[in-house]
């Protein structure tokens, strides 16, 4: 879909971009795994899995979206943000 919405829009010179985000530790997962500290547990096992050895945070979300909105050439990317998750 980013890719298409890229190529129909880039002659009005929108960018299309998409980030593919890992787990992030938000709120969110309060909800998702309401019991803390199998909520760590989970994090714990996923940051161990991980060629970073943890789990995304709200900043490096935020530094990704920000590449993407000031790189004038960057368009029908999928920006894969998973902490190597793909390649281990």
């Amino acid at each position: 879909l980013a890719r298409a919405l890229a190529l129909e829009l880039a002659p009005k010179e929108i960018r299309v971009n998409v980030c593919a985000m890992g787990v992030v530790r938000t709120p969110l997962w309060d909800r998702v795994v309401p019991d803390s500290e199998k909520r760590e547990e989970v994090f714990s096992k996923k940051a161990a899995s991980l060629p970073v050895g943890r789990v995304g945070a709200p900043e490096d979300v935020a530094e990704a979206m920000i590449m993407l909105m000031t790189n004038r050439f960057a368009t029908g990317t999928v920006f894969n943000l998973n902490g190597g998750e793909y390649i281990s």
